[in-house]
């Protein structure tokens, strides 16, 4: 895949994929010639997954504290107007 002519010459574009959904994509630029070998592309295929847990284990985190975010906020939120209150 040639890509620019001053930059980029082979681009190795892997979908970063989890649960059978497409989180993103992992894309990389070599200014040789086919740059990539084989050997290359499987090493950036596993790399493109381990990438793709550590991105469903982030959203996977993010999601199960949302709740306790979203609990606190208002709780927060009372105190802060409470203490507003009594200055007024």
């Amino acid at each position: 895949m040639k890509l620019h002519p001053r930059g980029s010459q082979t681009g190795c574009i892997l979908p970063l994929v989890s649960r059978n959904r497409v989180l993103g994509v992992l894309c990389l630029g070599r200014r040789e010639e086919n740059a990539f070998t084989q050997d290359d592309i499987g090493f950036l295929s596993q790399v493109a997954s381990q990438i793709s847990i550590a991105v469903e284990n982030a959203s996977a985190y993010s999601e199960s504290h949302a709740p306790e975010q979203n609990c606190k906020m208002p709780r927060e939120i009372q105190l802060l107007k409470d203490r507003l209150q009594t200055r007024i």
